[in-house]
């Protein structure tokens, strides 16, 4: 038997993965039990931003992962020797852990103290320039260093397992282009961007990007929205923030700026995604930004860019923030109740609210 015969379903999950991210997490598990270890670290790793992009712990208690964010990832001598690497590599250990610096032996206590392991084993994929896909095999500390039957074992199927993740970080590549054509397709000439769990703009269309360089009051910096005013960037850091952490899944919007020609209105729409694992950035919320100086725009004409009312919806909705009623409402637009009630389910879709309070913040932010 070869040394890898045992070692063909990791092979076969790996490549099952490379099309369904969500199974990246059974794979991670599979190796680490083929390759004796008792929990792992699985993760996406900027190599030359020295950065974890998505982070797994598995075999761990519950708070572990928060703590090691938190507290130890800046002690972590993988971090710093995944900085160096620049091709897929396999090293365990052994190769670069050095006890007699204070800073690693107090990582390597931590790790004792909380998952009763010591020594790894890990395989670091290069999957596209200097980013890596990395699973780090943590073996218990009463089972020593890792044997080197088993490193020999995981650079045996390396090979197929790099082909596997850079398969996945295309495919996944492919999934993140065909959402955006779609939103961009649907946007037509607006103002549209897409941001990242961290609030980092992944997508932006054309018009997005003239109006974040020709509005003084916001621009792009370090691919995030910027304000002037600190104010402004408070409230803009709220309402994105709140879209990609899922805090809220409505929408909501801020008015950045002094009213007139150089205020600019952020709206924010959380996206429903699963979770992708190997992806290196996942688009967690749509932006729009409208310019309600264009063509000095109306409240009305502002609520159709905003949250792609049509014009009847547009017209309810003004007299809904001018105090009407639904059926006070209905009678000015001369439809029947029920009618303005099925306009307003619409507007609570495309607001993505499902209250009238709801709805009139919401509203009120665009227009200001």
């Amino acid at each position: 038997m070869s040394r890898t015969a045992d070692l063909a379903d990791v092979i076969d999950t790996a490549f099952a993965a490379a099309l369904d991210d969500a199974l990246w997490d059974d794979w991670a598990r599979l190796a680490t039990a083929r390759l004796g270890g008792v929990g792992c670290a699985f993760c996406v790793f900027d190599a030359a931003a020295g950065q974890l992009d998505r982070f797994l712990f598995n075999g761990y208690r519950d708070g572990t992962l928060d703590d090691y964010l938190a507290h130890w990832q800046v002690l972590d001598p993988q971090v710093s020797y995944g900085s160096g690497l620049v091709r897929t590599t396999v090293y365990t250990s052994s190769d670069h852990v050095d006890l007699t610096d204070p800073a690693t032996a107090a990582f390597v206590n931590w790790h004792k103290r909380v998952g009763g392991v010591e020594h790894h084993l890990t395989l670091a994929v290069q999957v596209e320039g200097r980013r890596f896909a990395g699973l780090a095999v943590h073996r218990a500390t009463e089972d020593g260093p890792v044997p080197a039957i088993d490193r020999l074992r995981l650079e045996g199927i390396s090979p197929d397992i790099e082909r596997a993740m850079r398969l996945g970080f295309r495919h996944n590549r492919l999934l993140d282009d065909a959402f955006w054509d779609g939103i961009a397709a649907a946007s037509g000439t607006q103002a549209a961007l897409l941001i990242d769990e961290t609030g980092r703009a992944i997508r932006l269309t054309d018009r997005a990007v003239r109006l974040l360089t020709d509005k003084p009051a916001v621009t792009l910096t370090g691919d995030r929205i910027a304000c002037a005013d600190p104010v402004a960037q408070t409230a803009v850091e709220r309402v994105l923030g709140e879209a990609v952490r899922g805090v809220s899944p409505r929408s909501g919007a801020v008015r950045i700026g002094p009213a007139g020609a150089q205020s600019l209105i952020v709206v924010a729409y959380p996206l429903a995604q699963a979770r992708r694992r190997l992806a290196a950035r996942r688009a967690a919320a749509l932006v729009l930004l409208v310019d309600p100086g264009e063509r000095r725009r109306t409240d009305m004409q502002l609520y159709e860019q905003a949250i792609g009312l049509t014009r009847r919806e547009a017209e309810l909705a003004c007299l809904l923030v001018g105090g009407h009623t639904v059926g006070s409402a209905a009678h000015v637009l001369g439809v029947s109740l029920a009618t303005a009630r099925v306009h307003l389910r619409h507007i609570f879709a495309k607001a993505g609210v499902d209250r009238q309070p709801e709805l009139i913040r919401l509203l009120l932010a665009i227009g200001g």
